[in-house]
């Protein structure tokens, strides 16, 4: 430091005492600081916050002396210690200030899907059971043996207890014809999906999105509305035995040729070779 003439003792010492209270002003503010930024983290792990590796750092026994020579390096590991607290101690108010936002947004029936989640839930089975092929008529006008107007196969189904929805359900295809594979909730059509023309008794997944539905209903799975039919019958398979007791297939034979060998309207004692999925609550 330069300074014009020469510099006084008494001046030179008062600048020396001005130099030395300005560092301990900044040092002081720093603290106060530091100790706000302390206290506030203590506030949060009293809060339950599993924050107490902030305050986790080596120190030395209250009764043990430093010594002189140890004095500058223990002063820098303080300043060094206290700079890596802040940052720590910032991220960690961060992450729980996201946190207490995400669960203050997120309301309570999101919050048990994103706990629970849904598992998948078959709410009626019978594509593996002893089957025996049943004719319905197709709707098909240019056959002279009458295949018009066109059947359907009405399957009823009781929804079992923890369901929530309906997704999908599993027939038989058919070589000589498309058709439609609907859920009705009594006369009113929840869900429909098209099982095309294919490989008879090749099994066919309708997908029907979601159908909210209430455990302990009956519901009924229909197929109707053939389509493009090449010949006089709309086939399925009904199970030999009577799988499910409480449930019932109606099978509904309009046209003359279907009438000659089961009645107008069948009902019948055993079910619809079929599989119904969904998801639980």
């Amino acid at each position: 430091m330069e300074h014009p003439g020469a510099i006084r003792l008494n001046v030179l010492w008062r600048r020396l005492i001005d130099f030395e209270e300005e560092r301990q002003s900044a040092r002081d503010k720093k603290m106060k600081s530091f100790k706000l930024l302390k206290g506030f983290v203590r506030f949060l792990i009293t809060l339950g916050s599993p924050l107490t590796w902030l305050l986790t750092s080596p120190r030395k026994a209250r009764g043990t002396p430093l010594h002189p020579a140890a004095a500058s390096s223990s002063a820098k590991a303080a300043a060094g210690t206290i700079g890596t607290l802040s940052v720590r101690a910032t991220v960690a108010i961060l992450v729980v200030t996201a946190g207490i936002t995400y669960a203050v947004t997120v309301d309570s029936p999101m919050k048990r899907v994103l706990t629970l989640g849904a598992s998948p839930i078959t709410l009626y089975d019978t594509l593996s059971d002893s089957n025996t092929g049943y004719g319905s008529c197709s709707g098909i006008l240019t056959d002279p043996r009458g295949g018009a107007p066109a059947g359907k196969f009405t399957q009823t189904f009781v929804v079992p207890a923890g369901t929530g929805v309906i997704t999908d359900v599993t027939v038989p295809c058919s070589q000589w014809l498309s058709f439609q594979a609907s859920i009705y909730r009594g006369g009113q059509r929840l869900a429909s999906g098209t099982v095309p023309a294919g490989q008879d008794w090749a099994q066919y997944a309708v997908d029907l999105g979601r159908v909210a539905v209430t455990p302990g209903e009956t519901l009924s799975l229909v197929l109707e509305d053939p389509t493009n039919p090449t010949g006089v019958g709309f086939w399925q398979a009904r199970t030999n035995s009577d799988v499910y007791p409480q449930e019932g297939l109606t099978v509904d034979n309009p046209c003359l040729w279907a009438q000659g060998a089961h009645p107008a309207v069948d009902a019948s004692l055993f079910d619809l070779v079929a599989r119904i999925d969904g998801q639980t609550h």
